[in-house]
């Protein structure tokens, strides 16, 4: 019979819940993994998508970032834009992953998308197309993209634009498995945080 302590979700676990508050919005190392799949050996596939995701989230965050600057001009209306852009795209990729691992889509809006909406919504973002390159850039991408951007106000637009590309690096990086683990809780932070307070 499961004892009640293991039937609890990790991040109450009485050993493990001091370890996911200190992980926030970095990753476990490989003996905090272990330390988890040694009271949850359920979690094994869990665990390894979330080692894939720390080993590749630079190269993910790098790429978008680049990408996503080659359409918006960031940089030319927010100090350490880039930075900045680097930085919340990692705290998305961080939080979800303990999300995934805790399969707890509220603890993520939660612990971190309302909360970012707030800032990123508080802040302007420019629009695309500024430049001849952009246009360029932008005219390039997926139809189907193309089209639900289209649908989007102003600041929302280039957020919304920002996470889709996020997931598809993911998508096109992370082993299938650890794809489709993380795959919802994607998809939760593209719609949250690009979902206009004015809707």
């Amino acid at each position: 019979m499961t004892s009640p302590a293991v039937a609890l979700p990790p991040h109450r676990h009485p050993e493990l819940a001091n370890m996911f508050r200190q992980a926030e919005g970095k990753y476990f190392t490989d003996a905090e993994f272990a330390k988890l799949e040694s009271l949850y050996p359920n979690l094994k596939a869990h665990i390894e998508a979330a080692k894939d995701i720390r080993a590749k989230e630079t190269g993910i965050v790098g790429r978008s970032v680049k990408e996503i600057y080659t359409m918006y001009p960031y940089e030319q209306h927010h100090e350490h834009a880039t930075a900045k852009c680097v930085r919340d795209a990692r705290y998305v990729l961080s939080y979800a992953t303990l999300s995934m691992l805790i399969d707890d889509p509220r603890w993520f809006e939660d612990k971190l998308l309302i909360w970012m909406k707030t800032i990123l919504q508080s802040f302007e973002f420019p629009e695309t197309g500024q430049t001849e390159a952009m246009r360029e850039a932008f005219s390039r991408i997926d139809p189907t993209l193309a089209a639900k951007l289209k649908s989007f106000k102003g600041k929302v637009k280039s957020i919304y634009h920002m996470y889709f590309v996020i997931k598809r690096e993911c998508q096109q990086e992370l082993q299938p498995t650890s794809f489709r683990l993380m795959a919802p809780y994607l998809d939760l932070a593209m719609n949250v945080l690009s979902e206009d307070y004015g809707a």
